[in-house]
């Protein structure tokens, strides 16, 4: 699997758009140093593709800059909204 050769010169965290109460799925959970999750119990809600959610997940892996970060999604239509596009 290519993240498992990714995890030889990157860190690797997951984020993603379900309760937290929810396990990760396997077998990523194995595959990553952390997760975190979009939390359904705030008033605001805050999910990918929403800046605040990537800056979550940037201060709970401890990175201070962006221009380290790669970011990698199974949704085409996620990368579309980033790019301010609609699918």
């Amino acid at each position: 699997m290519r993240i498992l050769l990714m995890r030889k010169e990157y860190s690797n965290f997951l984020i993603l758009n379900i309760f937290s109460r929810v396990p990760c799925p396997l077998p990523l959970s194995m595959l990553t140093e952390g997760v975190t999750y979009c939390d359904y119990g705030q008033d605001i809600l805050v999910c990918k593709p929403k800046k605040e959610m990537f800056q979550k997940a940037m201060m709970e892996a401890g990175v201070t800059d962006n221009e380290k970060c790669l970011f990698v999604d199974d949704s085409y239509g996620m990368f579309l909204c980033l790019l301010g596009r609609e699918s």
